[in-house]
């Protein structure tokens, strides 16, 4: 993940942290739980932390507090977003991995953490300016009588704000994010799951769009409005073929795409996307998917295509008569990148892919061809009952007015 620290603006921590609150995130109306627990991603507060936070006006702030109530929470955000902003558009012309653009995308722990950090050194600043720093930090966290102590703090965030600001007095960096930090209770942060996970596949989506536009802009393939076109995947060699669109730019199309990874890459998008919370897609049958996995586990350890195999006594020969199943038990124990102590296992495993195959026989299992459509705008998904593309009511419903619909690009 790159560092956010890369696309800061030249400003000092405090620079950024001490600003009034110019341009503060908008705070959700809804009141936090007044239980202690943390589930999907949802933030809730402890009765304590309730209970300093209504008491708080009538109360000595301590430092903390003041830098949890000014942090300009926008402008990460803002940040965060040029940064994906830049990676969508110098997305390159070929079909990258899920893994390989999250590793691009800057998403809402990446920008909590810079904050959490930019606080701790804010305060360590401060603590630089008495005669020992060390001291003074203890003495606020721990010592009631001292006049900077921290009594606006519950017990859990003085515990939590003592660790970080230590460890970045002594060692530069905090300790951690940790969502029990006074800045999410000051700030009213909820962590919501669905949103999160609509920016980060709105991103990998768009990532996706802008390989596909610029394949097709190389090979001076131009679609206009009204074109409309699918893609479809082998899930054995990974070959995209399109339909629906002249032949002309069909074959046109083909040339372009079948090139390098592309087209394992866009099979394990369509899936990734086929088979999130609630898409229900009809394009996933676990069968399908043994027989895709078995295929390709076969053709990884020996080379053989198991389609092109004999069948007989609940395995797979060659045509020189070599059981496959031996041969993948050889190539397993041979293989250095498989740790010995898995290695029974994974022959356990392909071995019970094959003898399933077996069982079915190959033609009547159905093969998972994955299918998508699109047009010059870009990609949407079909047959199930969540669409992920750009526009969707999916889309609409969880980014039109939250905070990571700038994570996105949206």
């Amino acid at each position: 993940m790159q560092n956010l620290m890369k696309v800061k603006l030249q400003h000092s921590a405090l620079d950024i942290l001490l600003n009034e609150g110019k341009n503060k995130t908008q705070r959700r109306k809804n009141s936090p739980s007044m239980s202690s627990v943390y589930k999907r991603d949802e933030l809730t507060f402890s009765k304590e932390a309730v209970r300093l936070q209504k008491a708080q006006q009538a109360t000595h702030t301590s430092k903390n507090i003041n830098i949890d109530k000014n942090i300009n929470i926008s402008s990460y955000f803002q940040r965060a977003m040029e940064q994906n902003m830049l990676a969508i558009s110098n997305a390159g012309d070929s079909i990258t991995s899920s893994s390989q653009n999250s590793a691009k995308y800057l998403d809402y722990h990446e920008i909590y953490r810079q904050i959490i950090t930019d606080k701790y050194t804010a305060l360590v600043e401060i603590a630089k300016q008495k005669n020992k720093p060390e001291q003074y930090i203890e003495q606020k966290y721990f010592d009631s009588a001292c006049s900077w102590y921290a009594s606006d703090l519950t017990k859990e965030e003085r515990e939590i704000g003592y660790r970080n600001e230590m460890s970045v007095l002594r060692k530069g960096t905090t300790q951690g994010l940790d969502w029990n930090d006074s800045f999410f209770r000051m700030n009213n942060i909820t962590l919501p799951y669905e949103e999160e996970v609509c920016a980060e596949l709105s991103f990998n989506r768009q990532m996706l769009n802008n390989q596909i536009n610029n394949i097709f802009h190389k090979s001076n393939i131009e679609l206009v409005d009204g074109e409309n076109y699918q893609l479809s995947v082998n899930p054995y060699d990974y070959y995209i073929s399109v339909q629906g669109i002249s032949e002309d730019k069909r074959y046109a199309m083909e040339r372009a795409l079948n090139v390098g990874n592309n087209g394992v890459n866009l099979w394990r998008h369509i899936y990734k996307c086929s088979t999130r919370d609630g898409a229900k897609s009809s394009q996933i049958n676990l069968l399908s998917y043994h027989k895709k996995q078995t295929f390709q586990d076969v053709y990884q350890y020996t080379g053989y295509k198991l389609n092109e195999l004999k069948p007989a006594n609940e395995t797979y020969y060659t045509s020189d008569d070599k059981d496959i199943k031996l041969l993948i038990q050889d190539a397993v124990w041979k293989n250095a990148d498989v740790p010995y102590e898995f290695k029974e296992g994974v022959v356990s495993s392909i071995w019970k892919g094959i003898t399933e195959i077996y069982q079915y026989g190959w033609d009547n299992i159905a093969d998972m061809n994955l299918v998508i459509s699109g047009n010059f705008l870009g990609l949407h998904d079909m047959e199930q009952d969540i669409d992920f593309g750009l526009g969707s009511s999916y889309v609409n419903q969880f980014l039109n007015n939250s905070q990571f619909k700038l994570l996105s690009n949206f």
